[in-house]
């Protein structure tokens, strides 16, 4: 299986899959924090710099002096959000930790409904990684 493939596999998978919301179930409701909105967009990548981090949303440069508040910004947008709000660096890290765990949690879970949908060992392995990535922002093609 090659990556093209683990990657429309894994896409499909995550659309059947009854995930948790984030942000909304790893902080508490009416958390404080600024107000963050963008238009539907197809294309988001992230560049880390020595003062900071850039997304790149639809080729818009959005800078963030916060890798946290970048990380925290990026999931939700992946997470399909394009309104909410960004946290204090604290609760931003909580937030993204959080939600990572979740995610190792349910590696498991992203393999087994792969073999379940008739792949082998290796393939529903090389699918639950593949489901982590894109969930955790780290697909290069996340976005699309």
């Amino acid at each position: 299986m090659d990556e093209t493939e683990a990657r429309e596999i894994a896409a499909k998978l995550i659309r059947k899959f009854p995930l948790k919301d984030f942000p909304g179930d790893f902080l508490p409701e009416g958390y404080p924090g600024r107000e963050f909105s963008v238009h539907e967009f197809r294309d988001l990548s992230m560049y880390r710099e020595l003062e900071g981090v850039n997304l790149f949303i639809d080729g818009e440069r959005i800078f963030f002096s916060s890798i946290q508040q970048a990380k925290f910004a990026r999931i939700c947008l992946i997470s399909g959000k394009l309104k909410f709000r960004i946290p204090d660096d604290q609760d931003s890290k909580m937030a993204v930790r959080h939600y990572r765990q979740y995610l190792d949690s349910i590696y498991g879970d992203f393999a087994k409904a792969a073999v379940e949908s008739g792949l082998d060992e290796k393939n529903s392995e090389a699918v639950a990684e593949k489901c982590v990535e894109i969930l955790n922002g780290e697909d290069d093609r996340s976005s699309e």
